[in-house]
């Protein structure tokens, strides 16, 4: 992965957090953070082949919300 695209995706994943604080307002910075890495949404985000990365932070919340089922 370029470094422009790994400072891409680490500000991405920095507004997507954002989001989802605001989404969970019921769970603290570090279980959402947590979870989130934990997925196969953010493991896709950091996965160059996928080009995900490409895609707006809005819709990777989507794509994470349904991987958990939520949205």
């Amino acid at each position: 992965m370029s470094k422009s695209v790994e400072y891409l995706v680490n500000a991405m994943v920095a507004n997507i957090l954002l989001n989802l604080l605001d989404k969970f307002k019921d769970k603290d910075c570090f279980e959402i953070l947590n979870e989130f890495s934990q997925s196969r949404t953010f493991e896709n985000l950091w996965n160059e082949k996928t080009e995900l990365w490409k895609e707006s932070p809005d819709y990777i919340i989507e794509e994470y919300l349904r991987e958990r089922n939520e949205n």
